[in-house]
């Protein structure tokens, strides 16, 4: 995955980059690159002078959709973001091994997402789609197979809901089933943000 290189100075291109992502040929290097809305933030090659424009990863999102958010903050400030052609990468998925942090993030994080890309018209389908997943992951747990793992997703994905109407940034919370290798190394990650923010913690 790449990022062009980003438009010339006095381009009529520059910063009119839609919110579904740019249709304008975009290119890196003499290769050419497909539109997209955003890429996957485990395989992704970002310009220097585009993230001194956009901002870095948001770190109230922790994880999950931040990838997402940052290419739409990319585009906004006339970015063009493309996929290489050919280009190939091989990531472990984490949402069996994880399912409540991954659900809780999804959620919150998607809301957060759905919100800043479209506006506040997007969390009503936003929640409705949570309600249509709700039903199919308590069918899961009664009938379907890994019945732990969709009981999990399900709780997760709402009280990834409610952090969202709360306000509230930063991991997962630590009671959380179904944490899988995001446990003490989040917690420990935890505090030392807090550290970091609040000099009264030291």
């Amino acid at each position: 995955s790449a990022l062009e290189a980003g438009p010339a100075a006095g381009d009529p291109h520059r910063g009119a980059s839609q919110r579904g992502g740019s249709q304008r040929p975009a290119a890196v290097d003499g290769v050419a690159l497909t539109p997209r809305t955003w890429l996957d933030g485990s395989s992704i090659m970002l310009r220097s002078r585009a993230l001194r424009e956009a901002g870095l990863y948001d770190t109230r999102m922790f994880g999950y959709t931040e990838d997402a958010e940052l290419c739409l903050r990319l585009e906004r400030a006339g970015w063009s973001v493309g996929l290489v052609p050919g280009a190939v990468a091989e990531q472990s998925a984490g949402a069996l091994s994880r399912p409540g942090p991954v659900a809780f993030l999804l959620a919150r994080n998607g809301l957060r997402y759905a919100q800043a890309a479209v506006g506040r018209s997007a969390l009503r389908p936003m929640l409705a789609m949570h309600v249509r997943q709700t039903g199919r992951l308590l069918r899961r747990a009664v009938i379907g197979p890994r019945r732990r793992v969709a009981l999990i997703q399900c709780c997760a994905t709402w009280v990834g809901v409610a952090a969202f109407l709360a306000g509230r940034t930063g991991p997962p919370p630590s009671w959380l089933p179904g944490r899988g290798d995001m446990g003490p190394a989040v917690r420990r990650r935890s505090r030392r943000t807090r550290t970091a923010a609040d000099p009264r913690s030291r």
